[in-house]
């Protein structure tokens, strides 16, 4: 058993990747036996190297972020929205008499002017969505 462990350690290790950074170029490895160093390398360029590794996850995790926060605007215009149809179908069914007596029908235009003005500014991008507004005012 002993002995079945250690192979399927050794298999693993074989299997891993390891990421050589010490020289000016980087180098992909399959294992640490591969790793030979002829030359002292030198402290600044794996400092150099880090740096570029830090900087490249911080851009990618400061674009994931701006991503994250244009989902949650949308997430949350599109609650205004359906809160907004709720409460003019609530009118509707509820108070039918003062809705079409004081025209409330009118209402809804004006109210959505601002909610769709707010979503068209924030979320969409005529060059990319240029069918978007088609699909959704065809309906």
């Amino acid at each position: 058993i002993k002995q079945q462990n250690f192979v399927i350690k050794l298999k693993k290790q074989m299997q891993e990747k390891i990421t050589d950074t010490t020289g000016r170029e980087q180098r992909i490895l399959r294992n640490y036996d591969s790793i030979t160093t002829k030359q002292v390398f030198s402290l600044n360029e794996l400092t150099h190297n880090l740096d570029l590794v830090i900087e490249s996850c911080e851009e990618s995790m400061i674009r994931s972020h701006r991503r994250c926060e244009q989902c949650v605007n949308q997430v949350e215009n599109i609650s205004n929205l359906f809160f907004l149809q709720q409460i003019f179908d609530e009118l509707k069914r509820n108070y039918n008499k003062e809705y079409k007596k004081y025209r409330l029908w009118d209402l809804e235009g004006s109210v959505l002017h601002g909610y769709l003005k707010e979503h068209l500014t924030s979320n969409w991008n005529i060059y990319d969505d240029d069918q978007e507004l088609i699909d959704l005012f065809w309906k």
